[in-house]
């Protein structure tokens, strides 16, 4: 039997062979890396050590089907730790916990009080990405929650708040969302990239009111204006909690909402990662107005009720309303919708150089094409009519 490459006395098998081993050894490699790469297992194996000191992390290449296998070994009290996580995993992803699903070997040696769990592929990704987004242990117990909430409550309801607390219970607020905020979630899939091409204040109510409905943490947007024809301006997503406080979003939410769908993150996070820096400057004692929902406003310009608006001149009012409905149609133009335009145009129009546009309600709406040259492109050319009615879609 021949062991080795060189000892093969026909060249041609030879270099097949060698190209068969080469080949094989590649895809191991590739395989590795892309295992690696999709959990972050070096970052996340350091995180795990951390967690349970004592662990034996041994992540194996198996050559005969190209997968990678990954065993945790502790001997001792870390035992018990390791077994909290495991359980944590499978009962956070919905998996059964009266049965060791597929993929998923767990030995107990009783003697010598050795815990080793292995994990196929598949089941040591699924845990890596849970582990990735799982929040580290609370260092508030139960009594401290309780205690927390119940002080913050009084404090709010106070007649004559001492200010001199509103900083240090602010922080413990925080700390109090942070602590039971779940470590996971599952969002529907139809919300990934729900926000790339611009959002309004009932996208807003719909779309965060799907989150919050799923995580229990209340997502809000906070706009610059709310005036007669709606919130516009500026907006930014905060954090807000049961007692008023704000805090900056932070996580992969706001990307995973709003990047495009082929570079927005695979998943939102660990809701208990989305509550960022105490926002000190809005509270929703400071803020002008909102709906009740997930829509606040810096600055009220509504006219008070019983009153006509400032403007009484009916050429005024609809130039309000006519740069009001302006503002939010710029909010809708992004650079994937341009990446877009750019794109239809040199699959269906490659004779169009470039492209005239006004902005109205509906957005970038194309008035003018033009060649190469600079030349307008003849209103009756073939396909003239399709280009504008697919752009303004």
């Amino acid at each position: 039997m021949v062991e080795r490459i060189p000892d093969i006395a026909d060249a041609a098998l030879r270099r097949r062979a060698a190209a068969m081993v080469t080949d094989h050894l590649d895809r191991a490699q590739t395989v590795f890396e892309q295992f690696t790469a999709t959990a972050q297992v070096q970052a996340l194996t350091h995180r795990l050590r951390d967690a349970v000191p004592g662990i034996d992390i041994d992540i194996q290449l198996r050559p005969g089907d190209l997968s990678v296998y990954t065993e945790f070994t502790i001997t001792g009290p870390g035992a018990g730790s390791l077994m909290a996580l495991v359980t944590d995993w499978l009962d956070s992803t919905g998996q059964h916990r009266d049965r060791i699903p597929a993929g998923v070997d767990i030995d107990f040696d009783r003697p010598s009080f050795t815990l080793s769990v292995g994990l196929q592929q598949p089941a040591a990704e699924e845990f890596f990405t849970w582990y990735r987004y799982r929040s580290d242990p609370a260092v508030l117990d139960a009594n401290s929650l309780t205690a927390i909430r119940d002080v913050s409550t009084r404090y709010q309801r106070s007649a004559h708040p001492d200010p001199r607390l509103e900083t240090p219970l602010t922080v413990l607020a925080r700390a109090h969302a942070i602590a039971t905020a779940p470590a996971w979630c599952a969002l529907p899939e139809h919300l990934r990239a729900s926000m790339s091409d611009g959002y309004d204040s009932d996208a807003v109510n719909n779309i965060l009111g799907q989150v919050t409905d799923a995580t229990g943490v209340r997502v809000v947007c906070v706009w610059d204006v709310y005036d007669d024809f709606g919130y516009t301006g500026g907006s930014d997503f905060r954090v807000e909690d049961p007692l008023g406080h704000f805090y900056y979003l932070s996580g992969d939410l706001w990307s995973w909402l709003n990047e495009a769908a082929d570079h927005a993150p695979a998943h939102p996070g660990s809701p208990a990662s989305w509550i960022g820096g105490i926002d000190t400057e809005h509270t929703t004692h400071t803020l002008a107005g909102g709906d009740g929902a997930h829509n606040h406003a810096v600055h009220d310009k509504t006219a008070p009720s019983g009153e006509m608006p400032a403007h009484t001149d009916p050429l005024e009012r609809e130039l309000d309303h006519a740069h009001a409905q302006a503002r939010f149609a710029a909010d809708r133009v992004t650079t994937l919708s341009l990446t877009r335009i750019r794109t239809y145009l040199r699959e269906h129009a490659p004779t169009v150089d470039s492209v005239e546009f006004i902005l109205d309600t509906d957005g970038l709406v194309p008035t003018t094409f033009r060649d190469a040259s600079g030349a307008p492109i003849d209103a009756a050319t073939p396909g003239h009519d399709n280009w504008i009615s697919d752009i303004s879609q």
